[in-house]
């Protein structure tokens, strides 16, 4: 039985440039801005998600100020309205933060 090979990035691609055309590249936020963005979006809106954004960037001077901080302080400094992150025991994105 022989493995049916995955199509390569550059025929998917191709692919939705047929079915969509083609898009012109964005210079789009640093990759750990938009990595902390995709978490903080998670199970809530994107007004939410940006808000706490915009919170976190306020509470700490660079990412790695968040890299050293407890996470209760992380947590209130995401705080929107009633929106909390909430991780259960061992998981969330911060393994090790207690």
């Amino acid at each position: 039985m022989t493995r049916r090979r995955a199509p390569s990035v550059a025929a998917v691609v191709r692919c939705l440039e047929k079915a969509y055309g083609k898009r012109p590249w964005k210079a789009g936020r640093r990759p750990l801005d938009s990595l902390i963005g995709t978490i903080l979006s998670q199970n809530t809106s994107d007004h939410n998600s940006g808000a706490a954004m915009v919170r976190l960037a306020q509470a700490f001077r660079d990412w790695d100020e968040v890299a050293d901080a407890p996470l209760r302080q992380i947590a209130a400094g995401v705080r929107v309205r009633a929106v909390v992150y909430r991780p259960g025991p061992g998981r969330g994105p911060c393994p090790g933060k207690k």
